[in-house]
């Protein structure tokens, strides 16, 4: 898995690089194989006037085309980042229980080969 982060008004550190990392690393741990790339924005919503809205946009990449994106904000980006990471593990695996869950469900192409009706009248003995 990839993961990059971006910020937007917002100074990012070391330490948080190292925990968004660690964050997504650790509650996707099961699924990592299955996913292509995180993309991860950081963003002041109040911008220069102040305040305490930080926002974290992330998007992921999940092996076979589909793409999960989840928006959280919270006055610690800590916490937003925190959250998204809960929320885009949650929501990979549902896409994932979906896919297998279609397959299961989609018919072996010569599955009509065996629906003939019963032979009428034909006694065994």
């Amino acid at each position: 898995m990839q993961l990059q982060l971006y910020s937007l008004n917002v100074s990012t550190s070391p330490a948080l690089h190292a925990h968004a990392e660690r964050r997504f690393h650790t509650s996707m741990a099961r699924i990592l194989q299955r996913i292509g790339h995180v993309v991860i924005r950081v963003a002041d919503l109040n911008g220069p006037r102040g305040g305490s809205d930080m926002q974290c946009n992330v998007r992921v990449q999940v092996l076979g085309g589909d793409t999960i994106a989840i928006r959280e904000a919270d006055q610690c980006l800590y916490r937003a980042i925190d959250r998204a990471a809960s929320k885009a593990d949650r929501l990979v695996k549902e896409k994932l229980k979906q896919r297998r869950m279609k397959r299961r469900r989609k018919p072996h192409p010569r599955s009509d080969m065996f629906d003939t009706p019963p032979l009428g009248g034909i006694a065994t003995s």
